[in-house]
C-alpha cells in the first residue's frame, strides 16, 4: 500500500494537455442546454477561475441575446406603411433573397425559428462565450503544426551551424554550435525530436561533404547522448524544482521559474557534455579513423595527424604557466593525441552550447511552448 506522504508523480506535458481538454469538455457539457434561470442560479463559490469566467461569459451572452430579442420585438411592433401592408409575406421574402439565389430548404416563410434552430442558437452562444477555444481536434492539429514548423527551423539551423565550424589552431579539431538547436528542440518537444534533428543534420552533412561519413557517424553518437541526457534531466527538473510559494508576486514567480530553467539547463548540459565527451574518445578511435583509413594510407595519414597534434602541444606548452608547461612534451600515438585534444575540444563545444542554452532558453521557452 502506498504511503500517504508519497509524492505524486509529476504529469507530463501530454497528460497536462489531455487534462486541460477534459476540463473543457466537462465545462461544455455543464453549460450545454442549460436554461436561463439555471444559469443565473449557478453557485460559483467552489468553481475554478476558468469555470467562473466561462459561466460569467455565458451570462453576458445570454443578456446580449435577450437585448437583441427585445430590439427585434420593438422593430416588429412599428407601424408598417399602407403600401407595405399590401405586400404579402411571400413578396417580402422574394425581395430579401437576391436574384438567382433560392431560399434554404426547410426554412419557414414566417421568419420564426423552429425548436431545433433555437437549441442550436443557444448552443452556439454558449460555445462562443469563451469556455472553449475550438474543438479538441483543431487544438491538436495546431499544436502538431507548430511542432513541425519549429522542428524544421531547428533542423535548418543545425545544418547551417554544422557548416560554420571554428578550427582550433594547431590541431585537426574544430568546434561548431550545431548541437544548440538540437538541444533546444529536445528540451522543448522531447528527446525524440532532438534525436531526429541530429539524424537529419548529419545526413545532410554527408550529402554535402562526401568524405565526412566517419565524422558524421561519430557526431550522431555523441550528439544523441548529449541531447538525450541534457533534455531528460532538464525536463524532470532534477537539479532545481520551481517550488510554488504563497504571497509571491507575478514577477517573483517568473524569476523563480527562470532560475530553475537556468540551473536545470546548466546541470543537464554538464552531465550530458561530460558523458558525450568521454564517448567521443572511442568514436574517434574506433569509428572515425577506421573509416578514414579505408580511403587514405594509414601510415601516411597517421604521421600527418601526429605532426599536427605535436605542433598543437608545443603551442599549448608555450602558453601554460611554469608548473604545468612541459609535463607532456611528445605525442607518441593517435590515442594519446585524441585523449589530450579531441576529448577536451568536444567538452569545450558542449560547454559552450550548454552556456548558450542556459542563458537564452529561459527567455524563449514561453514562445516555443506557445504560452501566453
Amino acid at each position: 500500500m502506498a504511503k500517504k506522504d508519497e509524492k505524486k508523480k509529476p504529469m507530463s506535458a501530454k497528460e497536462r494537455y489531455e487534462a486541460y481538454l477534459e476540463r473543457d469538455r466537462k465545462l461544455n457539457e455543464m453549460l450545454e442546454g442549460i436554461t436561463d434561470e439555471d444559469l443565473e442560479n449557478i453557485d460559483m463559490s467552489k468553481m475554478s477561475g476558468r469555470e467562473r469566467y466561462a459561466v460569467y461569459s455565458a451570462r453576458e451572452a445570454q443578456k446580449a441575446a435577450q437585448a437583441n430579442g427585445e430590439l427585434i420585438a420593438e422593430t416588429e411592433e412599428e407601424e408598417i406603411p399602407e403600401a407595405e401592408e399590401a405586400k404579402t409575406v411571400a413578396e417580402l421574402l422574394a425581395e430579401e433573397i437576391p436574384e438567382g439565389e433560392e431560399a434554404p430548404e426547410g426554412e419557414e416563410q414566417t421568419g420564426e425559428l423552429t425548436p431545433e434552430e433555437e437549441a442550436e442558437k443557444k448552443h452556439n452562444i454558449v460555445k462562443s462565450s469563451g469556455s472553449s477555444v475550438g474543438t479538441d481536434e483543431d487544438m491538436m492539429k495546431r499544436a502538431m503544426l507548430r511542432r513541425i514548423i519549429f522542428s524544421i527551423v531547428f533542423a535548418l539551423a543545425a545544418i547551417s551551424l554544422q557548416l560554420l565550424t571554428i578550427h582550433v589552431k594547431g590541431t585537426p579539431g574544430s568546434i561548431d554550435f550545431s548541437a544548440l538547436p538540437e538541444l533546444f528542440a529536445a528540451i522543448t518537444y522531447g528527446p525524440l525530436t532532438g534525436v531526429i534533428i541530429v539524424l537529419v543534420k548529419n545526413i545532410a552533412y554527408i550529402l554535402i561533404q562526401r568524405d565526412a561519413l566517419g565524422t558524421a557517424l561519430a557526431n550522431v553518437i555523441c550528439d544523441t547522448i548529449f541531447v538525450v541526457i541534457a533534455s531528460v534531466l532538464y525536463r524532470k527538473n532534477v537539479f532545481m524544482k520551481p517550488k510554488k510559494k504563497r504571497g509571491l508576486t507575478r514577477q517573483q514567480v517568473r524569476m523563480r521559474i527562470n532560475t530553475a530553467r537556468f540551473v536545470n539547463a546548466v546541470g543537464g548540459g554538464a552531465v550530458g557534455g561530460i558523458v558525450a565527451s568521454a564517448v567521443s574518445f572511442f568514436t574517434f578511435n574506433y569509428i572515425t579513423l577506421p573509416i578514414i583509413f579505408r580511403k587514405y594510407p594509414p601510415e601516411e595519414f597517421t604521421q600527418s595527424l601526429l605532426e599536427q597534434y605535436q605542433a598543437g602541444l608545443n603551442a599549448v606548452n608555450r602558453h601554460l604557466p611554469a608548473p604545468f608547461a612541459g609535463r607532456i612534451t611528445e605525442i607518441t600515438s593517435i590515442m594519446q593525441a585524441s585523449l589530450i585534444f579531441n576529448v577536451e575540444i568536444t567538452l569545450l563545444k558542449y560547454a559552450l552550447v550548454t552556456a548558450a542554452t542556459a542563458i537564452i532558453y529561459p527567455f524563449v521557452s514561453d514562445f516555443l511552448h506557445y504560452r501566453r
